[in-house]
């Protein structure tokens, strides 16, 4: 009695092949897309984070909003992100997670308080709407941005990586209009602080959204700003 085997032949492994491929083809930007997602959801929840810890700040210092930065007469500078880690304690919520800050970064604006706070965040301040605003003055809380999505670019990838972060902790002089214009993706007329690269890391959520968080607490991702969402006063 014999027996016989049989072995693929080259037709069915190249069907086989063509077969995995595609279905690879159609996976993987179903798997990138709930990636993204993912990514936009712990930013929402990185936000609201920050979002109670202004709060915290703002009880304990007679409902005043924090200066973007802060230099104590020892040369420390005090950022916002270092007053309100007092009260939220983790410095993971200062990062979006598809932009994360990489340890080692040089920092855009030395030196710390402590080697334990936040080195810095890919999240961007409103600083010229309400940097140190009493809450009573805001207006319009629900249509108020507080934070959004800035950017954040290692010194591994850019040789100028400082240069290009260093407005995240400074942006005193753009306008509501210059915001606005950075949330609708377009370089202002005035191209001060952004340029391409740096509203292209900006765009980085699923349908080019930018990530925001309102002065009353809620988070949402914007597609289009007007230059009311960045001050205090009604639209």
């Amino acid at each position: 009695m014999t027996r016989s085997a049989r072995g693929f032949t080259l037709v069915e492994l190249l069907v086989a092949i063509f077969i995995i491929a595609l279905l690879m083809a159609i996976l993987f930007p179903v798997f990138a897309r709930a990636r993204a997602k993912g990514y936009q959801t712990n930013c929402f929840s990185n936000l609201k984070q920050i979002s109670t810890a202004f709060q915290l700040y703002r009880a304990d210092f007679d409902g005043r909003m924090p200066y973007m930065f802060l230099q104590a007469g020892d040369g420390t500078y005090y950022r916002w992100i270092d007053v309100t880690f007092i009260y939220s304690g983790t410095e993971q919520i200062y990062q979006c997670p598809a932009c994360e800050v990489e340890p080692g970064d040089e920092p855009a604006y030395p030196p710390y308080k402590t080697p334990k706070e936040p080195r810095d965040t890919s999240y961007l301040y409103n600083q010229p709407g309400l940097e140190a605003v009493r809450e009573t003055l805001v207006r319009d809380p629900g249509g108020t941005i507080m934070v959004m999505d800035g950017w954040w670019f290692s010194s591994r990838e850019e040789e100028n990586a400082r240069a290009l972060n260093a407005p995240m902790f400074n942006i005193e002089k753009a306008t509501p209009e210059m915001l606005a214009c950075w949330v609708n993706n377009e370089i202002p007329a005035v191209p001060v602080y952004v340029n391409g690269k740096i509203l292209e890391r900006m765009h980085r959520h699923p349908a080019n959204m930018v990530s925001a968080l309102y002065f009353d607490g809620h988070t949402k991702g914007v597609l289009r700003a007007v230059p009311g969402d960045f001050t205090p006063q009604k639209d």
